[in-house]
């Protein structure tokens, strides 16, 4: 099996105040959620004695500011992380960006602002898509530059979309030099991210917030 990945960034929201944000929505369509830092979190790991990769808690885990973004990362999450983005960009009156990783194969970007989303990319569309909706997740440098403040063209470039055409030989490229991923690889949404100015997070998380079905 390869790498299923679900990651978001929230631009200029402190991490409490998107935690609040997804308990909210998370109690509304029927979880029962608890917010705990990280301190406590630890705490409790260290005293359950059957706590292991055999079963996971569901969580989402809610990092500090870099950039100006909050990262957040889901795991075991039984609802729709679109849905999450969604509503914390609505609440917050802010933008996220929503990374999904499928079979380390098929990465997806949306973009959601305010709470409508407003680009949809797919690096690999004809893995998961139908003939019909492959148009639909093109993307826009256009609207990433206005939104991101970033140049057009470069941005365009990591827009990089195969089909069973282009895919032999473009399969170990990088698009810079200094890039550490090529495009085939499952990290390449890092280095897609970083044009946006948004940092994959690499210490511990602020928060957690874990959730169960009521």
């Amino acid at each position: 099996m390869g790498l299923f990945l679900f990651v978001a960034a929230v631009n200029g929201k402190e991490p409490i105040e998107i935690a609040v944000s997804i308990k909210n929505y998370l109690d509304q369509i029927g979880f029962r959620t608890e917010i705990k830092n990280i301190e406590k979190w630890r705490e409790e790991i260290k005293i359950r004695s059957n706590f292991d990769v055999i079963d996971p808690p569901a969580l989402t885990a809610i990092f500090n500011q870099k950039n100006n973004f909050s990262t957040i990362s889901f795991d075991n999450c039984s609802f729709q992380e679109t849905e999450v983005c969604k509503n914390v960009s609505s609440q917050l009156n802010t933008i996220a960006s929503l990374i999904e990783v499928y079979d380390s194969s098929t990465w997806y970007h949306r973009l959601f602002q305010n709470g409508n989303i407003i680009d949809k990319f797919c690096n690999n569309p004809e893995e998961f898509e139908s003939f019909e909706t492959i148009s639909k997740f093109k993307g826009n440098p256009s609207i990433l530059s206005e939104i991101f403040g970033i140049d057009k063209l470069e941005i365009a470039q990591y827009m990089f979309q195969f089909t069973s055409e282009n895919r032999v030989g473009n399969i170990s490229r990088k698009i810079s030099p200094s890039d550490k991923y090529s495009l085939e690889n499952e990290w390449f949404f890092i280095e897609f991210w970083k044009k946006l100015g948004i940092e994959y997070p690499k210490s511990s998380p602020q928060f957690v917030l874990l959730h169960k079905i009521k």
